[in-house]
Parts: C-alpha cells; sequence; structure tokens
C-alpha cells in the first residue's frame, strides 16, 4: 500500500510542478529563453528601405555560410549566435531592422536587441527587401 501513495504523490508532484511552470528554466541567452521574449514590431519592405533611407541600420543575423546568399549593400553582418557578443558593434541611437537569408532568426534577434534597449523592427527573410509586392513574400 505504501508503493501505491509514494508512487501517486511523485505523480501529482510532476503534475503539479508541470502545470505551473516549475520545471528547469530556459538558461539565458538561450535559444529557448529568447523565444520568450517580447516580439519586435514587423516591417514590410517597402517600410524597411524607408527606415534605412532615414539612417536605421540593415542587420543581417544570417549565419557566416550564406552570407553571400543573402548580403545587401550597405547592411552590416552579425550572425545570430554572435549577436550578444557583438551588441557593442551596435549603435544604441539607431534603428535596426533586422533580416536573415530564410526569416529564421529574424524575430529572434530583433526580440534579443529590443530586450537589450535597441529599437529594432524585424523585417524577415531576405527576399522580402526585394519585394515590392508583399503578398507574394514569405515571412
Amino acid at each position: 500500500m505504501s508503493k501505491f501513495w509514494v508512487s501517486t504523490g511523485f505523480a501529482a508532484a510532476l503534475i503539479s510542478l508541470a502545470a505551473c511552470g516549475g520545471g528547469p528554466a530556459a538558461a539565458p541567452g538561450s535559444a529557448t529563453a529568447d523565444l520568450e521574449l517580447d516580439r519586435a514590431p514587423e516591417l514590410s519592405g517597402e517600410e524597411a528601405h524607408q527606415f534605412v533611407s532615414y539612417g536605421a541600420v540593415l542587420l543581417d543575423v544570417t549565419p557566416e555560410s550564406h552570407l553571400a546568399e543573402s548580403a545587401i549593400e550597405g547592411s552590416t553582418h552579425i550572425p545570430m549566435d554572435e549577436l550578444r557578443a557583438r551588441l557593442n558593434e551596435l549603435p544604441q541611437n539607431a534603428s535596426i531592422v533586422v533580416y536573415c537569408l530564410t526569416g529564421e532568426d529574424t524575430a529572434r534577434a530583433a526580440a534579443v536587441l529590443v530586450a537589450e534597449g535597441y529599437d529594432a523592427h524585424e523585417l524577415g527573410a531576405r527576399a522580402r527587401w526585394d519585394v515590392t509586392n508583399e503578398a507574394t513574400a514569405s515571412r
């Protein structure tokens, strides 16, 4: 009988922890923790061009291995996995428009920047920079 109560109590404790968010916390700066950050505002390609024309920094967070495919003239390249370590390379007094080749890392990178006090905006995939009809671009 005691084994029953011990296993029942253990199961109840696990359910209680899971329901209350008592599981392990995500490590600060990890991809999981970054996904819990508030999302940055999204921009269309046209809006991104406008921001950059007014002095915003265009930030490419594409991995180094795909830089040739994602580069936009005048953009700053800091791969997503190096972003936190290289924040000092970005101006605090300018808006930042974030993009990457596929758009996969854009939301995370922009959210990290916003959490660090930057005025960051999410463009999404590199293709959105070139598209005039936003309905055909992927985010």
